[in-house]
C-alpha cells in the first residue's frame, strides 16, 4: 500500500469521464480504499456519510465545476489534500484551481505518472500535520 499512514487512507474521486476514470483507476490500485463518482451531487452524498483522508477531483463534472466542488471541501476541512485534474493546466487553470484550495493540479495525459506519487506525498504531509497538531492540543 502507498504511503505510510498507520490505516490505509480513504480517497474520494470524482471523475465523469469513462476513460479519465479507468485512467485514474489504474493510477490508484494501489490504494486499498477509493472510493468513485462521476458527479459533484455523488461526491457531496458521500461526504455527508462518511470521512475522506483525501480527494481527486476532475475540473469538469457532470453537474457543477470541480472547482467549485473543490472550493466546498476546502471550507468544509482546509487540510484534507485535494487533486484536480485537468485537460491541460494552463496558467488560468492553474490559478482558479489553487485559489479554490486544490494542493496539487494534474493534467489528464500525466495521471499514469503523477497520480499515485502526488497522492502519496499529500498524504504524508497530511499525516504529519495530523500528528502535529495532536501533539499541541
Amino acid at each position: 500500500m502507498p504511503g505510510s499512514m498507520t490505516s490505509a487512507p480513504r480517497i474520494l474521486c470524482a471523475v465523469a469521464n469513462l476513460q479519465t476514470a479507468a485512467i485514474v483507476q489504474r493510477a490508484l490500485s494501489g490504494f486499498e480504499h477509493v472510493d468513485y463518482v462521476s458527479s459533484a451531487f455523488e461526491t457531496l452524498r458521500a461526504t455527508n456519510a462518511s470521512t475522506f483522508d483525501a480527494f481527486v477531483l476532475d475540473v469538469w463534472l457532470t453537474d457543477w465545476s470541480g472547482v467549485q466542488l473543490c472550493r466546498q471541501i476546502r471550507a468544509d476541512d482546509p487540510h484534507v489534500p485535494i487533486i484536480m485534474l485537468t485537460a491541460a493546466a494552463t496558467g488560468d487553470a492553474q490559478k482558479r484551481t489553487t485559489r479554490a484550495g486544490a494542493n496539487a493540479v494534474i493534467e489528464t495525459p500525466d495521471v499514469d505518472t503523477q497520480l499515485s506519487a502526488t497522492l502519496d506525498q499529500l498524504l504524508q504531509g497530511a499525516a504529519r500535520y495530523t500528528a502535529h497538531a495532536t501533539v499541541i492540543a
